[in-house]
């Protein structure tokens, strides 16, 4: 019951961050110290461009790096891409280099610390060992029994 239950959250968080462009980011750093400690969660929505605002929280990715996720300090918009100069909270200067972006993930919500689980429930090996447990729980309910083929059993009579 348990196995089907974290099963049915995970398929379920997936649709709806599939659905409505939403995803799960975790923060690897303490860069963005108050606001995300390292280890937090926050859902991070993708953001058209033209609807970003300094001060705003967004991840952006960087080639053959990690994405990063840093505040917006400036906004120059360039056709159909950005410029962004971002800076971690915690960081006394701004990040060395402008991200030059087609697309960013802005945090629209952090999660409480019990809901960090989430970011871990969503991993491929978690899904695929819920996966694998709720086959085998469905495979063990409907194993076929031995029957049991005694003569009935008669109670004495009094």
């Amino acid at each position: 019951m348990v196995v089907a239950a974290i099963g049915l959250v995970v398929v379920l968080a997936r649709l709806a961050g599939a659905l409505l462009g939403l995803d799960l980011v975790t923060f690897a750093t303490g860069s963005m110290t108050p606001a995300h400690p390292q280890g937090s969660v926050a859902v991070a929505q993708r953001t058209p461009l033209k609807d970003l605002r300094i001060g705003d929280v967004v991840t952006v990715d960087r080639a053959g790096r990690m994405p990063i996720t840093h505040r917006v300090i400036g906004i120059a918009l360039q056709g159909g891409r950005a410029e962004l100069r971002l800076r971690g909270d915690a960081n006394r200067m701004p990040d060395p280099a402008p991200y030059l972006v087609d697309h960013v993930e802005r945090v629209v919500a952090p999660l409480p610390p019990p809901l960090w689980v989430l970011r871990w429930a969503g991993t491929p090996q978690v899904g695929t060992g819920a996966a694998v447990l709720a086959a085998l729980a469905v495979a063990w309910a409907l194993w076929p029994r031995a029957r049991d083929t005694a003569a009935p059993r008669v109670a004495p009579s009094a």
